[in-house]
């Protein structure tokens, strides 16, 4: 079957576009009053709420914010710069309901070009948004998770791993998987020998783009061709590389622990994937699964160590889908 052109410039312009830069944290829902109970990480969230990271509750909040923004000034950090300090604003104003709003409102007629009254009423709107989106009262001790609103329900399917003719033909490793595979070693040395991340970082930078590349190629000739699930799998894929090794795991690729496996799909993920839709994310774990089967076949991981990681990824896969629909 003849195979569609990747167009890796289009693959680059998506990876770069979804890596819009976050708002800094600078305060948030562990300012609230909590309620009597101690929550801690693992309880569920109450019926109509979901668990998620404190900067997907930020990034959900300033949605208005942004859109905002967009209409009035190109640039994207007047719209972040905004969202904190309308977030700010509201966290405080729950503790101290006489928090003077006259800073706030003077920047947001600076920054939206809105008069006074215009900028009252909205900020006024930020702030029941807040109440209701988060409600401070019932949040958990946790302070790394808040509880949201479930806003729009989207039931997240499982990915179908029927929807392509995907080759059960192994391929072996060629001189260039050889050499990568080398050097993904030569990595691991680094983490397990514990070596400064600045006497390395030059070579990790090399051989995460390396890896990619050879992984995209890898899945064309595997049947996976459709641009849109190559630019989905590359993305997801370079987060997941990237976490191992520059995010202070301690752990290598061929010994993934379900440990690192949950702070990722939990947490790390829903981060760096804030412009993903929704229904989008099933892609996340079939990334990392073809992944895994692409560095099998290239001989860096033998069967023993494959079938763990990719028994205990099921697992996993299994809990993402059901915590992003939110079961109760």
């Amino acid at each position: 079957m003849k195979k569609k052109k990747v167009n890796k410039k289009r693959t680059q312009k998506k990876r770069n576009k979804k890596r819009v830069p976050k708002p800094r944290i600078t305060s948030g829902l562990t300012n609230l009053k909590k309620t009597s109970s101690h929550h801690n990480e693992m309880e569920e969230a109450p019926s109509g709420f979901k668990i998620v990271p404190n900067a997907i509750a930020i990034i959900e909040f300033g949605k208005p914010i942004m859109e905002k923004g967009e209409e009035v000034c190109d640039d994207i950090n007047v719209g972040l710069q905004m969202t904190m300090a309308c977030w700010n604003y509201s966290i405080t104003r729950y503790d101290n309901p006489q928090t003077s709003k006259t800073k706030i409102i003077n920047l947001l007629v600076d920054s939206f070009k809105f008069n006074k009254r215009e900028a009252d009423e909205f900020l006024e709107k930020m702030y029941e948004r807040m109440l209701y989106l988060v409600p401070p009262e019932i949040q958990p001790e946790y302070k790394m998770n808040v509880y949201m609103r479930i806003e729009k329900r989207i039931v997240l399917e499982k990915f179908d791993y029927k929807k392509f003719s995907f080759s059960d033909t192994i391929i072996p490793p060629n001189e260039t998987d050889k050499n990568i595979v080398n050097d993904i070693r030569k990595l691991d040395s680094f983490i397990i020998n514990r070596m400064d991340y600045d006497k390395w970082e030059d070579f990790y930078l090399r051989i995460e783009e390396e890896t990619i590349s050879q992984y995209q190629n890898w899945l064309i000739n595997k049947g996976i061709d459709e641009v849109e699930y190559l630019d989905d799998f590359i993305f997801y894929v370079s987060i997941f590389f990237d976490y191992i090794y520059r995010y202070g795991m301690k752990t290598v690729l061929y010994k993934v622990s379900t440990k690192v496996f949950i702070n990722f799909f939990a947490n790390h993920v829903l981060r760096k994937a804030t412009e993903e839709e929704p229904e989008e994310l099933s892609k996340c774990p079939a990334a990392i699964k073809y992944f895994f089967i692409f560095l099998k076949e290239k001989e860096y991981l033998n069967t023993t160590r494959y079938d763990d990681i990719i028994k205990r990824l099921d697992k996993q896969e299994l809990l993402f889908i059901n915590r992003q629909n939110a079961i109760k």
